[in-house]
């Protein structure tokens, strides 16, 4: 309760209704005015932004956050713009003893992204850049990022980003 939050690719509301049931003050981001809309509706006492993730963000947004959260958001990006964003989100947004949290298709190793690739071969979408916990840790190592990784399923997992 009284944290605040920072979602990113808000959509509908779903993960930022979560935190306002806790009592958390939420400001959500996403480049549809549609999901907006039906965010707006459902939770009409978050500040909701229209912008792209990638661009520059309007004014409401500048200040520290003691969590910024995203879910099924990510894999639209490849690795080094999830790393340049990631970077960007520690330096300017997140508080000192704040928490990046990202949860999304991800999978533990190259090897097992490749199995499910096999596995579910006609549900694919190769346009989508789906992390692996092998590539990505050590990425975010040499970006100085502090990043763990916990597998929630076969094809999805959280990242956990903290201060160094």
């Amino acid at each position: 309760p009284g944290m605040y939050i920072l979602d990113l690719g808000t959509g509908t509301g779903n993960l930022a209704g979560r935190f306002v049931e806790k009592g958390c003050s939420i400001w959500g981001i996403d480049y549809s005015v549609q999901m907006l809309d039906r965010a707006k509706q459902k939770l009409p006492d978050v500040v909701l932004i229209r912008s792209d993730i990638l661009d520059d963000w309007p004014t409401e947004l500048d200040r520290r956050y003691d969590r910024i959260v995203s879910g099924y958001t990510f894999h639209e990006f490849d690795l080094q713009t999830k790393i340049s964003l990631l970077v960007r989100l520690r330096n300017k947004y997140l508080d000192r003893y704040g928490m990046i949290l990202i949860a999304d298709i991800a999978f533990e190793s190259e090897e097992k992204r490749e199995c499910a690739r096999s596995r579910w071969s006609d549900l694919w979408d190769e346009e989508e850049y789906y992390w692996t916990a092998d590539e990505t840790l050590p990425a975010c190592k040499e970006a100085g990022l502090d990043a763990n990784f916990y597998p929630i399923s076969d094809c999805g997992g959280v990242f956990v980003f903290t201060l160094v």
